[in-house]
């Protein structure tokens, strides 16, 4: 059984450049963690090697762009609280904060997510511009 706080700061930082704090992980399973994605900032354009996320938004407003390999590019849908979203294994995938309020959201990966190797850089959706890219 784990009961966890959230932390104040952030654990690392994703490899699409959100905010990671960690909470809670069933070895096997699944981890959960709390992201953050900066006032007005781009996440770095990824996919998913061997593990599927389920995002749940808390706070602020965005975007989130999502295509699977090959195919034509998706379009972005509108994210905020009290959406829930799906990222399947291999899908390319970006997100923009469109607010001056953090765009927070808990994560999900199924199964536990252990290492940069499980995310790669793909083409982005948007570019990466200095003023918006997440620090």
């Amino acid at each position: 059984m784990q009961t966890v706080r959230l932390p104040e700061k952030y654990n690392n930082l994703a490899v699409d450049l959100t905010e990671i704090r960690k909470l809670v992980e069933i070895p096997g399973h699944c981890s959960v963690v709390h992201c953050t994605l900066p006032p007005k900032g781009i996440s770095r354009a990824t996919k998913n090697q061997g593990i599927e996320e389920v995002w749940y938004f808390l706070e602020g407003t965005g975007l989130l762009w999502r295509s699977e390999a090959g195919a034509p590019d998706g379009q972005p849908v509108e994210v905020g609280p009290n959406y829930c979203i799906t990222i399947p294994a291999g899908v390319h995938f970006q997100c923009r904060n469109n607010s001056n309020e953090p765009l927070m959201f808990i994560c999900v990966t199924m199964p536990p997510w252990t290492g940069t190797h499980m995310n790669l850089p793909v083409a982005p959706y948007w570019e990466d511009d200095e003023q918006q890219v997440a620090r």
